[in-house]
């Protein structure tokens, strides 16, 4: 299994440094979601992680050489976080059959860290709730925008008035002074991501039409 899951790391590998390589004059971060692989790639890669990690817990050295396909799985798990009342690790558990325990953790996101630096990863705010759940705040940056903050960023962005031509930094600030019906813990330290919040504002705000 080591052997898949291993082609499978270089392969997500090429993607990210390909990433990496176009974003360089921008300045642009990567996100692990970026993985490049199909929902049914994604499931089979699960059935692998379940199979070997029954084997081969993440203190096996092997998995140094391994270890992009859980950071893959893990940004998946991290689009799915609800904020309060929700609890990451048992969704990235139930999917792929594995219980993580306090080292474990700890070595996800050295892992998350390690790729970050070689691929020119998200970094994760410095804020006071990354401080405070300072392992699953790599997942759920790099899943771009988990549920926690989709409502309360679509309800700002329905009442969003700004032109799409000024900075990132307007774009944001304007998106500040709106006050949305339906909040996030978590909503207000995801704005702090000025490039990507500002893309996701052109890019829905061009699609959707005036």
């Amino acid at each position: 299994m080591f052997d898949m899951l291993q082609e499978t790391h270089e392969r997500i590998a090429a993607v990210f440094a390909q990433l990496a390589r176009d974003r360089a004059a921008s300045q642009n971060s990567v996100y692990f979601c970026e993985h490049g692989l199909s929902n049914g790639e994604l499931e089979e890669l699960r059935i692998q992680l379940r199979a070997t990690l029954a084997t081969h817990p993440l203190s096996d050295f092997r998995w140094m050489n391994a270890y992009l396909p859980l950071v893959a799985c893990a940004s998946e798990a991290g689009y799915e976080y609800e904020g309060n009342g929700t609890d990451f690790w048992p969704g990235l558990e139930g999917a792929i059959g594995y219980r993580f325990d306090f080292d474990d953790r700890h070595r996800l996101s050295e892992w998350f860290a390690k790729a970050a630096e070689h691929f020119g990863g998200a970094m994760p705010a410095g804020s006071d709730w990354a401080k405070a759940f300072r392992h699953i705040v790599w997942p759920i940056t790099h899943a771009v925008a988990a549920k926690d903050i989709r409502r309360p960023f679509c309800d700002a962005l329905r009442r969003f008035h700004g032109s799409l031509d000024n900075d990132d930094a307007s774009i944001v600030s304007r998106l500040r002074w709106i006050s949305p019906q339906m909040g996030s813990r978590r909503y207000r330290t995801w704005l702090a991501n000025q490039a990507l919040v500002a893309g996701l504002v052109r890019d829905l705000r061009q699609n959707r039409g005036p």
